[in-house]
């Protein structure tokens, strides 16, 4: 039978663990370019868009062209972002996906 106690302190390493890694996926970023690089999104491993960047000739782009490329650039930086999160979660439990447990991300 194990022991309690020893459950209990590896309880919380894991805790502590997974609380320094959401720590570190504040500071962490992944982007997505699209339109050649026109635009770019900057996103944070908390699925935070943390900066926007578009190029001056993006203003020749058809609005509702430049919409759809916007959403797409959305859409893969925040792909992105919960990947990076996913592994680096993976690195301290062992492959287990905890990405889907509430309350820690």
């Amino acid at each position: 039978m194990p022991d309690l106690n020893e459950l209990f302190k590896q309880a919380q390493k894991l805790k502590n663990e997974i609380s320094r890694v959401r720590e570190e996926l504040k500071v962490k970023t992944v982007e997505a370019s699209v339109a050649n690089g026109k635009i770019t999104i900057v996103a944070n491993g908390h699925q935070e868009v943390q900066k926007v960047k578009l190029d001056p000739s993006v203003r020749q782009i058809k609005l509702s062209d430049l919409e759809e490329q916007m959403l797409s650039a959305i859409n893969q930086v925040m792909q992105k972002s919960r990947e990076m999160a996913k592994r680096e979660m993976a690195k301290i439990t062992g492959g287990i996906d905890l990405t889907n447990v509430p309350g820690l991300f």
